[in-house]
């Protein structure tokens, strides 16, 4: 995975604040979505003190990933 770019950006109201994001959140690829939502979930594990098992990542043969 590549070393994830940090940048802020100034936003003057919520709805160009919820544009930004939306922007973000549709240029990561499925597989950066996949390991943020890995990341939160094993940050709420931690936090509440409970065991997790991470994902396992397999591609079928269409290509896409199924978690398991």
């Amino acid at each position: 995975m590549a070393k994830p770019k940090f940048a802020t950006r100034k936003c003057d109201s919520f709805k160009s604040l919820e544009k930004a994001s939306a922007e973000f959140d549709l240029s990561l690829t499925p597989e950066q979505r996949l390991d943020s939502a890995q990341l939160l979930k094993e940050q709420y594990y931690s936090i509440k003190h409970l065991k997790h098992k991470k994902m396992d990542k397999k591609i079928t043969k269409k290509g896409t990933f199924m978690c398991g």
